[in-house]
């Protein structure tokens, strides 16, 4: 009798860890996401914010030093195309990301997390973020 009770306890501890361990591990997922969803906004605030306007009220980027080789540094991991509200492409990193994403509806204020699959040739899945921002020079998507 006392095996008995011994196994049901036993059953019942490992079935209460592993719940545990799956709350643990579904929380730090959804932690994980989180943070790359915040990280993707905040590259658009650096980016909007390198907008500039020539002399002729032209849009053009203009990364800080620092900024630029990120981007370079990351080949085909990291990737971005800007656009103002009607469509025109102010910038794109690489320039066929910016065709890809020519015909793409005009962002909102509201974030739009997406997934591209087979878009570089050392990266197979990119998580992006669609979104309109403000910058100093004028509002972009």
């Amino acid at each position: 009798m006392q095996a008995r009770l011994a196994l049901r306890l036993a059953l019942v501890y490992v079935a209460a860890i592993t719940v545990a361990v799956g709350v643990l591990v579904y929380r730090a997922y959804e932690t994980a996401d989180s943070l790359n969803d915040r990280e993707l906004s905040l590259r658009a605030e650096d980016l909007g914010r390198s907008i500039v306007i020539d002399g002729s009220g032209a849009l053009h980027l203009h990364l800080p030093a620092k900024l630029a080789a990120q981007y370079a540094a990351g080949l085909d991991r990291d990737v971005f195309a800007i656009r103002t509200p009607d469509g025109h492409s102010i910038a794109a990193s690489p320039p066929s990301f910016g065709e890809r994403v020519a015909h793409w509806p005009a962002a909102s204020d509201d974030p739009s997390y997406f997934r591209l699959t087979e878009l570089g040739t050392s990266v197979g899945n990119y998580y992006g973020l669609s979104v309109a921002v403000d910058s100093a020079a004028a509002s972009f998507c």
